[in-house]
C-alpha cells in the first residue's frame, strides 16, 4: 500500500511528474468535499455566499496561480506550491485573512489584490531577467479575449452577468494558454483528462472548455442560491488559477 500512495501521489510531487488517474480522482473527491466545508465554514462565519465573495476571492485565484508559476522558475520552491498544497496553502491565507480582518469582504478584496499585485510584479521581474516572452502573452490573453467576446456576442443570455463572463474567461484562458505553448512551444500537457482531450490537436481542448463551461453555467443559474456561487467560484478556481499559471511559465520562459 506504502508503495503506491508513495508511486502516485508522493513521488509525482517531489519529481514534477504531474497527474495520473489515481491522483487525479483523489483530488477531485478531495475538491468536492471542499466545497462542502468550505459552505459549512461560511455559514458557521455567518459570511453571505454571493456576488461580494465571489469578488473578494477573485484575487487570491490570480495570486495562486502566480505563485505556482514562481514555483516552476524555481524562484520559491516548496512541495507547498505544487498540487495539492497549493490549494491548502492558498486555503490557509485565506482563512488567516478572513479572520484577521474579521470578516470584512471588502477588506479581505483589498488585501488580495495588494498580494496578487505583488505576485504580478515579482513574475514580470523574473521574466525581465530570464525570457520576457511578451508576444506570447499578447498572444494568448489576445485569442483568449477575442474567444470571450465572440460567445457573448452568440450566447448573450448565458454570459449576461459579469460573474459569468469572469468563469467563461478563466476556463477560455486555461484552455489557451495550455493549447498554444503545446502546439507551438513545446510543452506537454500534465493532466490526464485534458491530455486525452488534446491526442487528436492541441486545439480541441478549447472547445471542449467552452462546451463545458457554457453548459455548467446554463444548469448553475438555474439555482439561485449559494451553490450558485459557490459553484462559479470552483469552475473560475479550476480555470483562471491554472491558465494564469500556464500564462505567466510562457512569459517567464519555462
Amino acid at each position: 500500500m506504502w508503495e503506491f500512495i508513495e508511486a502516485y501521489f508522493i513521488r509525482p510531487v517531489y519529481t514534477g511528474e504531474g497527474y495520473n488517474i489515481f491522483n487525479t480522482i483523489a483530488y477531485a473527491v478531495l475538491f468536492i468535499v471542499g466545497l462542502y466545508g468550505v459552505k459549512w465554514l461560511l455559514k458557521k462565519w455567518k459570511i453571505k455566499i454571493g456576488k461580494k465573495l465571489f469578488y473578494a476571492l477573485l484575487p487570491y485565484l490570480v495570486l495562486g496561480g502566480l505563485v505556482r508559476a514562481l514555483q516552476d522558475a524555481w524562484v520559491v520552491k516548496h512541495w507547498l506550491l505544487i498540487t495539492p498544497g497549493i490549494y491548502l496553502m492558498m486555503a490557509g491565507l485565506v482563512i488567516g485573512i478572513i479572520i484577521a480582518t474579521g470578516r470584512d469582504l471588502e477588506k479581505i478584496r483589498k488585501v488580495g489584490w495588494v498580494l496578487a499585485a505583488a505576485a504580478v510584479g515579482l513574475v514580470v521581474a523574473v521574466a525581465y531577467s530570464v525570457a520576457f516572452n511578451l508576444q506570447w502573452l499578447l498572444l494568448i490573453v489576445g485569442v483568449a479575449v477575442l474567444v470571450v467576446v465572440l460567445l457573448c456576442m452568440v450566447f448573450r443570455k448565458t454570459l449576461a452577468s459579469r460573474e459569468n463572463r469572469v468563469v467563461a474567461l478563466g476556463q477560455v484562458l486555461d484552455s489557451v494558454a495550455s493549447a498554444i505553448p503545446i502546439a507551438f512551444l513545446g510543452y506537454r500537457e500534465q493532466h490526464v483528462v485534458s491530455a486525452l482531450v488534446m491526442q487528436p490537436t492541441p486545439f480541441l481542448f478549447p472547445l471542449v472548455k467552452v462546451t463545458l463551461v457554457l453548459g455548467a453555467l446554463h444548469v448553475i443559474d438555474k439555482d439561485k442560491g449559494d451553490w450558485n456561487w459557490l459553484l462559479k467560484i470552483a469552475i473560475v478556481a479550476l480555470g483562471l488559477a491554472p491558465g494564469l499559471r500556464d500564462l505567466a511559465r510562457v512569459f517567464i520562459g519555462v
